[in-house]
């Protein structure tokens, strides 16, 4: 509901900014009560920093070795463009003295990655790879394995 009534809002308020921008006030008047008033909507489009992931959370085999692919992490996550808006109001009490409100909108956006195998022969092996401080190297645990489980 929110995510189809915000855009329609942003654009009333939209029609409503430029009725009232195309009226025009001189400088030496002050003007009558109706056009103390003011709202602006902006609809805004913001590039967000990518969200890090820099830990591989599921590859292929031990990390390091060849062959081994990172299926999941490792790398940053790229969350794209964020549609938001911003609405001002404002009213004038007299000429030097005035009012005005701000509010920001940025919608919530989740990110998901998945991977899976079916645990059936011929499917991926996956595994969770970790430093072993006990031997001091790479080393993983399994997450599916063909033939035996899935995961």
């Amino acid at each position: 509901m929110l995510r189809t009534s915000a855009p329609a809002f942003a654009m009333v308020l939209m029609t409503v900014s430029a009725a009232l921008a195309q009226t025009t006030v001189s400088a030496s008047t002050t003007p009558p009560a109706g056009e103390r008033f003011h709202v602006d909507a902006e609809a805004l489009v913001w590039w967000l920093k990518d969200s890090p992931a820099p830990v591989p959370l599921v590859s292929t085999g031990v990390l390091g070795q060849p062959g081994t692919q990172v299926l999941l992490g490792g790398r940053d996550v790229d969350t794209g463009a964020q549609p938001g808006v911003r609405l001002t109001v404002g009213y004038r009490l007299t000429d030097s003295l005035g009012l005005e409100a701000s509010a920001f909108y940025l919608p919530t956006r989740t990110t998901s990655r998945r991977v899976e195998s079916s645990g059936q022969s011929g499917s991926q092996a996956l595994f969770i790879p970790f430093f072993d401080a006990t031997f001091q190297r790479e080393n993983t645990t399994n997450l599916a394995s063909p033939g035996l489980f899935a995961g």
